[in-house]
């Protein structure tokens, strides 16, 4: 939602926008989000230098974005979809997840003390609603303590697949021509394909056997403290995605086990490193309720399956090449 697209309606946009004349759309909705003193996102670097002002921070921006959402509700006539995102509750979980773990007795109450204000805006959202509105809650990805960062351009660099220009590169474009395999957070992985990179150097007939070289051997790499296996799987990008845009995908998704953090930074100096992040985002844990709905029976929901059953309650057509599939039943 950076920069907030034109809708018949609001959009407030996300954490990208950096400015609260640039945030909405319509553009006149900017005025009234100064005057609500509105936080577009706590900035997490205050996490680093001063944790507990952070935190009152994060409960500053739910309260805000709470009134916010009760004024717009008001506002905004006859709407058909209206969607609120917490992110502030993601912002705690990356920095103080390992002393709510822990128990710690400053911080703990702290995190749960978040977590109940947002209870409480949602449930007071919720309670606002007209009786029988389909009302959905979801997360999309769950969480867990930080074993330590994974840095896998350290790895490659070690390896001789990645190489620079100098000792101390900053950015890609410092790349040497004569690298094998690059990647990106979070554990994306690309070959230096020529023809395709602008520097690219292996040749399309190497492509597969760089692919499942690296597939390998990222399996095979080990936590250098604990000797635990550091990658669960490493996907090729057409397992996972299909379409006309399968060519701008990664060539290999890894997918690590929980606790490793792999991270895309191009200068470190070890494979692994703890920092004050210590909390990281999970596979599995996400959860989904729905309110005033009979659902069907599915073994795997998936978040395009929200979209689709969206889509399906207010009337909208669904393409046939769309995945998901709607997960309420008899709908009027």
């Amino acid at each position: 939602t950076t920069p907030p697209p034109r809708v018949n309606g609001v959009v407030i946009g996300d954490f990208l926008t950096t400015s609260l004349d640039k945030v909405a759309y319509p553009q006149k909705i900017s005025q009234k989000l100064k005057e609500y003193d509105y936080i577009i996102d706590v900035n997490p670097m205050l996490a680093k230098k001063d944790l507990d002002k952070f935190i009152d921070e994060l409960h500053r921006a739910i309260e805000k974005r709470k009134v916010v959402a009760q004024w717009l509700m008001k506002e905004v006539k006859d709407w058909d979809f209206f969607m609120l995102h917490i992110m502030e509750t993601d912002r705690i979980m990356h920095f103080v997840w390992a002393q709510m773990e822990e128990n710690d007795p400053h911080y703990a109450p702290k995190f749960w003390s978040l977590f109940e204000l947002a209870d409480q805006v949602v449930g007071e959202i919720r309670d606002s609603l007209p009786p029988e509105t389909l009302f959905i809650s979801l997360s999309d990805h769950g969480f867990c303590k930080v074993k330590a960062e994974v840095y896998t351009n350290y790895w490659l660099r070690e390896k001789g697949y990645l190489k620079f220009l100098n000792d101390t590169p900053r950015e890609l474009t410092d790349m040497d021509s004569k690298t094998k395999v690059y990647s990106l957070i979070p554990g994306r992985f690309y070959v230096n394909l020529l023809g395709r990179e602008s520097i690219g150097s292996v040749p399309q007939s190497e492509y597969e056997t760089w692919r499942e070289k690296i597939a390998e051997e990222l399996l095979e790499l080990k936590d250098p403290q604990t000797g635990n296996p550091i990658v669960k799987k490493v996907f090729k990008r057409e397992e996972i995605y299909s379409g006309l845009y399968l060519e701008n995908a990664a060539d290999l998704l890894v997918l690590p086990y929980d606790g490793y953090d792999l991270k895309g930074n191009l200068n470190p100096d070890s494979l692994t490193k703890t920092s004050h992040i210590n909390g990281m985002h999970t596979y599995d844990d996400a959860y989904l309720f729905i309110e005033h709905a009979e659902l069907i029976e599915k073994e795997k929901v998936y978040l395009y399956d929200v979209t689709a059953t969206i889509l399906e309650y207010l009337g909208i057509p669904i393409s046939s090449d769309f995945d998901g599939v709607p997960l309420i039943k008899n709908i009027a």
